[in-house]
């Protein structure tokens, strides 16, 4: 796995126009959404919107050592139900992407 910013990782109001998302609230962000233009009237997605994938971003850390945890442990089993093959590759895949690696 490449280094990423340890987790947990937090969000919080950046300034009028953008929540950030850190490993430190008000410390050094690794990523900025803005929510609202500078004359505070919502951009294209809503401040809603902005939030919601300022959180989905926070989990990423989190979520990534879990899908690759489960996969891991579930990679040893034997699955009876061709869906099974379908899952796996998503699961790799998605962890491929989050890695910077082509799949």
């Amino acid at each position: 796995m490449n280094t990423h910013t340890p987790a947990p990782w937090q969000v919080w109001k950046f300034d009028e126009q953008s929540v950030a998302v850190g490993p430190v609230a008000g410390g050094l962000a690794v990523a900025q959404i803005v929510t609202t233009n500078a004359h505070g009237i919502p951009t294209a997605q809503t401040e809603q919107t902005g939030q919601a994938n300022a959180h989905l971003v926070a989990a990423a850390p989190d979520l990534f050592a879990a899908l690759d945890d489960l996969l891991s442990y579930l990679e040893g089993y034997d699955h009876d139900y061709p869906e099974a093959a379908g899952y796996f590759d998503r699961a790799r895949t998605a962890l491929a992407k989050a890695e910077g690696v082509k799949a």
